[in-house]
């Protein structure tokens, strides 16, 4: 039995190095190149006069593989390796990548919309249950009929809140990817109130927190084609996983990035989710008043 926790301890040991750590970088290679593109002879990775990568040959059946694998995030800046991360590692990976480790990985808004894509792909051509709540859209409605509407600006500002919402449902469902962005950016505003700065990361700027905010959107899409394949589930929210699965999963991933303690962490997510959500009412507001506007100008009816 000692034996056992032993090698549980040492496992857990190379485990906590391996996520303190970030991914290794290839050694610089001592081969003699000649650079296709500018005929520099050098040592080395990378040509010192235009930049073309050493590997770069004529083209075949591996290159234009390797080329293909680039598009779809499984060449050198692997897709595969950053998920990886982002499920093991993922706040640790995240302060990384704010530090500028970033080679390794695939970009973040190019993985987003390849995940996104494939989670669409999945719900049209996999065997997928409907879900049972309704969208906002119809909340909205039967709420609005529930009440009875009477007072004429009432009902017209009602009417401009449905149009809203109808066009954020529309936003969600072709334009999948820039959504998910337009949402993080109310996170961002929130996690920039009460976490710009910290003993981890000491301070961060608004654009750095977006990016991280983005990368937790790429984790949360990850996890939710895995949740696709074993539920055969179908969701209107921004994510296919239940919203404890998202809390639970953003909560580890904020200890891990900033560093503060697990109390102090969600003091301060409690502040973010409290901010977000007033900003997202303060979006609602303001698009149901544009609509509401726009309807009472003649010209544009």
């Amino acid at each position: 039995m000692n034996n056992i926790f032993q090698k549980i301890s040492e496992w857990y040991k190379r485990f906590r190095k391996w996520q303190l750590t970030p991914a290794e970088v290839p050694p610089l290679s001592q081969q003699q190149v000649v650079c296709l593109n500018c005929d520099e002879s050098y040592e080395g990775s990378y040509c010192p006069r235009c930049g073309q990568p050493a590997k770069t040959a004529r083209f075949n059946f591996k290159t234009t593989l390797r080329n293909a694998l680039d598009v779809w995030g499984m060449g050198s800046r692997s897709m595969l390796r950053a998920l990886i991360h982002l499920t093991l590692r993922p706040g640790y990976m995240i302060a990384d990548y704010l530090r500028g480790h970033r080679q390794p990985y695939f970009p973040p808004f190019k993985t987003l919309f390849i995940l996104t894509a494939t989670a669409i792909l999945m719900a049209n051509v996999l065997p997928m249950e409907k879900p049972v709540e309704k969208p906002a859209k119809e909340e909205l409605e039967e709420s609005m009929n529930t009440n009875n509407l009477e007072d004429d600006t009432q009902a017209k500002f009602g009417k401009a809140l449905l149009r809203f919402t109808d066009a954020l449902e529309n936003m969600s469902k072709t334009e999948k990817p820039l959504y998910l962005l337009i949402m993080q950016s109310f996170f961002t505003i929130g996690m920039y109130c009460f976490f710009r700065n910290s003993p981890a990361m000491g301070q961060l700027t608004i654009t750095e927190q977006f990016y991280g905010q983005v990368l937790i959107a790429n984790q949360l899409q990850f996890f939710s084609i895995i949740y696709l394949l074993c539920t055969f589930e179908v969701s209107y929210d921004d994510f296919a996983l239940p919203l404890e699965m998202i809390a639970a999963v953003g909560f580890i991933d904020v200890y891990q990035l900033y560093g503060f303690n697990w109390w102090k962490t969600l003091l301060r997510l409690t502040g973010v989710v409290v901010v977000s959500y007033m900003m997202m009412f303060m979006l609602y507001l303001g698009g149901s008043a544009f609509f509401f506007f726009i309807d009472k100008i003649p010209l544009l009816h």
